[in-house]
C-alpha cells in the first residue's frame, strides 16, 4: 500500500474516531449554548499531507482539518453544534486545550443545521435542556410579574409593547379595511391583517430570542422580557380596586369596574359590579395570565409575542357588530384557538384551588365548570368563569348589556354576588397563582 494512501486511511479513521467522541460531547449541548467539550483529534502533519485541506466523510461533508504542526492537535476543545449519523456539523472554532487559539481552520456548519440551530435558539424546547430552560424564563417572568407589576415608570418613557401592537393593528386597519368591500373581500382583508400583525410579532420574538441566546444569560433576559406580557399583578389590583370602591359607594365601583370590562356600568347594581368584575378575574387569569404563560414555554418570545398580537387582534376587531363582523372574523377565530388550551387549564387550577383556599369549594367548582361551562356563549371562557362560579357558590355570566344592547346568557352556577366574594374571589385567584408558581419550580427541579 502506498504512503500515501495509507495516511489517507489513517486520516478517516481518525476522522471516525472523532465522530464517535462528538456524539457523547453532544450530551453536552443545551440550548443556544455551545458547551466546550474535549474531543480528541490524532491529526498530524502527515494527514494533513495526504489529505491537503479537507476530510471527506460519507461523501456529503467537507470539513477543513489542516493543521500546522508546531501545535498540538491532540486535544482540542471543539463546540458542538449539532452531530447525526449522515453529516458532521462544527459550529464555531477549534480551539486548543488550553483556550489558545491554533491556527485550525475555522469549521463551518451545513446550512441545513444552521437553520436548525437558529429554531433552537428561538424554540428551547427542541434543545436537550430546553425545557428546563424554558421553564426557568417561564418561572422568572411570572415572579417578576408578581413581585413588581407594571413597571410605570418605564412606560411614561417608552409605549408597553401592547401599545405599539395596537398601533400597527389600526395603522394597517385604515388602509385594508374599505366600506364597499364585500363580506368575502373584508375575510380575506381581515386575514391578510393577521398574518401580517402576528407574522411581525413572531419575527421580532425571534430577533429578541437570538439576541438573548448569544448573549450568555439567555434564559434571564428572556425571562425579563416576557414579564412585561404578564398581567397577573395588574389584574389583581384592578380587581381589589373594585371591591374598594364598593365599600365606599356605588359610583366608586362602577368607575373601578368600567376599566375591565367592556359591557356599560352605569346600571350595574352592586351585585352586577361584583359579578362583573369576577367575570373579569375568571376570564383574563386565563387570557392575561396562563395563556401567555402556555405559549410561553411552549414556543418562547416569539410564542408570547405571536399570542400578544392575536389577542389584541381579538379585543380591537374581533366584534360582531356591523364593521367587525367580516373583518375581524379570523382574528376572533384564531384567538378562540390559542386560548383554548389554557381554558382549560385555568378551570382545572381554579377547582384543585379551591379545595384549598378558605371559603371555596372544589367539588361544587369542578361540577359546575364540567356540567354548565357549554352554555356560555364563548368556547372558552365558559371553563374558568364556570369554575369560578361554582367556587363562590355564586352565578356568573348571565344576560349583560353591551355598547347599550341587552345580551342574553345562560346562567353559570347560582347565587348573587357580592363585594364580599370580590375578596373571596381574589383570594382563590391569588391561590392559584402559587400553585402555578410550585408547578413551575417543580418541573424545573425534577
Amino acid at each position: 500500500m502506498s504512503g500515501s494512501k495509507q495516511h489517507a486511511r489513517d486520516g478517516n479513521n481518525a476522522f471516525v474516531a472523532a465522530f464517535a467522541q462528538g456524539i457523547k460531547a453532544f450530551a453536552n449541548y443545551r440550548r443556544g449554548e455551545f458547551q466546550k467539550a474535549a474531543v480528541h483529534i490524532v491529526l498530524g502533519q502527515a494527514i494533513a499531507d495526504a489529505v491537503g485541506d479537507t476530510l471527506k466523510f460519507s461523501d456529503r461533508v467537507y470539513i477543513p482539518a489542516a493543521m500546522a504542526a508546531d501545535h498540538d492537535a491532540n486535544a482540542c476543545r471543539v463546540r458542538i453544534c449539532r452531530v447525526s449519523v449522515c453529516h458532521v456539523t462544527l459550529l464555531h472554532s477549534v480551539r486548543r486545550a488550553c483556550s489558545m487559539p491554533c491556527n485550525a481552520a475555522n469549521l463551518l456548519p451545513s446550512r441545513l443545521s444552521t437553520a436548525v440551530c437558529m429554531f433552537e435558539f428561538v424554540f428551547p424546547v427542541l434543545t436537550e435542556n430546553g425545557w428546563a430552560q424554558g421553564l426557568q424564563a417561564v418561572l422568572l417572568a411570572f415572579v417578576l410579574d408578581l413581585l413588581f407589576g407594571e413597571p410605570k415608570w418605564l412606560y411614561r418613557h417608552m409605549p408597553h409593547p401592547i401599545v405599539w401592537i395596537g398601533g400597527l393593528i389600526e395603522g394597517l386597519e385604515t388602509g385594508l379595511l374599505k366600506d364597499d368591500q364585500s363580506p368575502a373581500g373584508q375575510i380575506f382583508k381581515g386575514g391578510a391583517l393577521v398574518v401580517i400583525v402576528v407574522g411581525l410579532c413572531a419575527v421580532a420574538g425571534m430577533i429578541l430570542a437570538w439576541v438573548a441566546a448569544f448573549s450568555g444569560y439567555g434564559w434571564i433576559i428572556t425571562g425579563v422580557i416576557g414579564s412585561t406580557l404578564i398581567a397577573a399583578r395588574s389584574l389583581h389590583d384592578h380587581v381589589i380596586a373594585v371591591g374598594v370602591g364598593l365599600t365606599e359607594n356605588l359610583a366608586d365601583g362602577r368607575r373601578a369596574v368600567s376599566h375591565i370590562v367592556g359591557r356599560d356600568p352605569k346600571n350595574l347594581d352592586e351585585a352586577g359590579v361584583s359579578r362583573a368584575a369576577l367575570e373579569s378575574l375568571a376570564e383574563n387569569f386565563s387570557d392575561g395570565v396562563v395563556a401567555p404563560l402556555f405559549w410561553f414555554l411552549v414556543a418562547g418570545l416569539p410564542g408570547l409575542l405571536a399570542y400578544k398580537a392575536i389577542n389584541t387582534l381579538d379585543s380591537m376587531v374581533g366584534h360582531r357588530n356591523t364593521r367587525y363582523l367580516y373583518f375581524g372574523r379570523i382574528a376572533a377565530r384564531l384567538d378562540d384557538v390559542v386560548n383554548w388550551p389554557a381554558a382549560r387549564i385555568t378551570g382545572l387550577l381554579f377547582c384543585l384551588c379551591a379545595l384549598l383556599s378558605p371559603g371555596s369549594r372544589g367539588r361544587e367548582a369542578w361540577a359546575v365548570m364540567w356540567h354548565e361551562h357549554g352554555k356560555h356563549a364563548s368556547p372558552n371562557a365558559g371553563w374558568p368563569e364556570g369554575a369560578m362560579a361554582g367556587a363562590l357558590g355564586i352565578g356568573l355570566a348571565g344576560p349583560r348589556i353591551y355598547q347599550g344592547k341587552i345580551v342574553d346568557g345562560a346562567w353559570l352556577g347560582a347565587g348573587e354576588a357580592g363585594v364580599e366574594d370580590i375578596s373571596r374571589g381574589c383570594r382563590l385567584y391569588c391561590w392559584t397563582c402559587g400553585l402555578v408558581v410550585l408547578v413551575l419550580l417543580a418541573g424545573i427541579l425534577v
